[in-house]
């Protein structure tokens, strides 16, 4: 042992005696409660050869005591008896390498990483171990297993570890003796268009049965068939061989309106791939092949689980194509001098009655940049309406029985309607 060692030879067979009387211990096991000594030699070695020293102790001992030898560590090289701190766990971490080679056949990865979980004896035996012998550079059980299993899954397998981003993650639970890995999701990002209405963004569980299956919704568990994820999804599913989608839109648009111009941002997350790497050229023109008549996506490219959040923090402004109609003929001078009126004002919007239901009733002040007339009929206009993200537009028109302020149909003194709307701009 070297001179600048932090623990002297003393304490080492003080500190070894008081494990071993406990029992049979594990090269590992009594390996680990020195892990700073003789360097990266792992703790196989290390208890190996703090076994030796101990050997040598007590053969210095027996000699003094008429050949008497302490029964605390018969045969401690042997290994003839079980582990009384792992109960032989560390004996055999080759059955832990082989499930989670096996576990992971079905997978493209690159990285992985393993994490354990532990019975509760033996984190209590650990903690008692601990305070017994009042050990000052131990390492704990689940590091040992963490590293050894990992090392040796790296040598099968040719994969790197990695402990930030992982593409698997082996978890270890000793007490169920199963292995299960956890895949980092692939996140794809894009932008689409929706030309059709009434179809939402995301999937629309039934209500009356909350996706279950039920008459209402002819056993699918949905409201609406379709949705834009399910359109885009599906396409990624068959190609990274995925169990399932999540989708994040920058905001959403109404079931009833389209998506146009430069398109909505998104990021697609893709569940328990099991293929890692495809084609995304491919399966973004695999998209507009068959749903074009649907929707259409553009900018596919990898993205990363930080991208939702930026995604979801934007307040973008858009413009609008709005169709509406009135009850009545308004003279065309009149609606030009109300929509000049309202260009560059401030709204005050109250939670709209058709959405209390599943927002919070709150005023929020948004802003209405500019309202352009771009067709008239007598009893109906085509508008176009630039406006700060997260803008009511169909009650910007309507009023909603006075929750938004000002509104068209309260400045012109008529009953307007919104026919047909569209977003044309989403300015990111």
């Amino acid at each position: 042992m070297n001179k600048d060692e932090s623990i002297d030879l003393e304490e080492i067979i003080k500190i070894s005696k008081e494990i071993t009387d406990d029992g049979a211990v594990c090269n590992r096991c009594l390996g680990r409660q020195f892990v700073n000594l003789w360097g990266n030699i792992g703790n196989e070695e290390r208890g190996r050869r703090i076994k030796e020293i101990l050997l040598d102790y007590y053969k210095r001992e027996s000699s003094l005591k008429n050949g008497h030898r302490s029964a605390s560590i018969r045969d401690p090289l042997e290994g003839d008896h079980v582990c009384w701190i792992c109960g032989g766990l560390l004996d055999d971490l080759d059955k832990w390498v082989r499930r989670c080679v096996n576990i992971s056949e079905d997978y493209g990865y690159d990285t992985f990483l393993v994490g354990t979980h532990i019975s509760g004896l033996l984190h209590e035996t650990e903690e008692y171990l601990w305070e017994k012998t009042g050990a000052r550079h131990t390492e704990s059980i689940k590091a040992e297993i963490n590293r050894e299993v990992g090392k040796r899954v790296g040598e099968i397998t040719g994969k790197d570890v990695d402990f930030v981003k992982p593409d698997l993650l082996f978890l270890l639970d000793i007490p169920s003796d199963c292995v299960t890995i956890n895949v980092k999701p692939i996140y794809i990002y894009g932008r689409y268009k929706k030309y059709v209405r009434n179809i939402p963004q995301t999937r629309w569980p039934c209500r009356a049965c909350g996706g279950i299956g039920c008459p209402v919704c002819n056993y699918t568990g949905k409201k609406y068939q379709e949705s834009v994820e399910e359109l885009i999804g599906k396409h990624a599913l068959k190609s990274f061989l995925g169990e399932s989608t999540k989708f994040h839109g920058a905001g959403r648009e109404d079931i009833d309106v389209r998506m146009l111009g430069n398109g909505r941002p998104f990021v697609l997350e893709i569940v328990n791939p099991k293929k890692r790497l495809s084609d995304l050229a491919e399966i973004e023109q695999d998209i507009n092949k068959y749903e074009r008549d649907k929707i259409e996506v553009s900018d596919i490219r990898f993205a990363d689980k930080e991208e939702i959040y930026y995604l979801k923090s934007l307040k973008v402004d858009k413009i609008y194509k709005c169709d509406v109609s009135f009850d009545r003929i308004v003279n065309k001078e009149d609606i030009i001098k109300v929509i000049t009126s309202m260009s560059g004002i401030t709204l005050r919007q109250r939670t709209p009655t058709r959405v209390l239901h599943r927002r919070k009733d709150l005023i929020r002040e948004r802003r209405v940049d500019r309202i352009e007339l771009t067709d008239y009929s007598g009893d109906s206009v085509t508008l176009e309406i630039s406006c700060a993200g997260g803008t009511y537009v169909k009650e910007l028109i309507t009023g909603d029985s006075g929750r938004t302020v000002p509104n068209l149909s309260d400045l012109l003194g008529v009953t307007a309607t919104v026919r047909s709307l569209d977003v044309i701009s989403f300015n990111h």
